[in-house]
């Protein structure tokens, strides 16, 4: 190779050095935004399972519970749950954090009884249904022996 061709071709391989470098750099930054995020991911779910644990008293002489899972917006004076309906995931921590306090109201609990609360448009004739239809399948998923929970189960549907 004469002079003119030695340069070209250690030049070019300092600029694909420089671009593999970048790339990796690139890669790098990647990765570390992923882990920030995934960190953030658990640093949220973790704040809001300890906001919980010390808003939700928990009595161990109150072992009766009535699960009310949906949106009612009615006040009482009896004790319930007030759990999050079904279509609260708003993100990862929120879905987390709000099984988490499902699985500790039932694991405080020694006899349950579950009210779900649905839209009264969502069971009208006439209509799609398609939001009752997802209500059922995901209501099956969390309870899943249903016959366990025959006398146990009521559903009001609310305008």
């Amino acid at each position: 190779l004469n002079h003119t061709e030695q340069l070209f071709v250690t030049s070019t391989l300092e600029v694909d050095a420089e671009e593999s470098n970048d790339e990796l750099q690139q890669t790098k930054n990647r990765i570390e935004v992923e882990t920030l995020e995934e960190k953030n991911l658990v640093e949220e779910t973790l704040r809001l399972i300890d906001e919980g644990d010390r808003r939700i008293p928990f009595d161990p002489n109150l072992k009766d519970v009535i699960l009310v899972v949906g949106n009612t917006g009615a006040e009482t004076n009896d004790t319930f749950y007030d759990l999050p309906g079904f279509a609260d995931t708003r993100n990862a921590s929120v879905e987390i954090a709000n099984a988490w306090f499902m699985k500790r109201v039932a694991d405080n609990s020694e006899r349950v009884k579950l009210l779900f609360i649905v839209n009264y448009g969502s069971v009208l004739s006439g209509t799609t249904r398609t939001g009752f239809k997802t209500f059922l399948q995901q209501a099956a998923k969390l309870v899943k022996t249903p016959a366990k929970f025959k006398s146990a189960i009521s559903l009001v549907a609310t305008k």
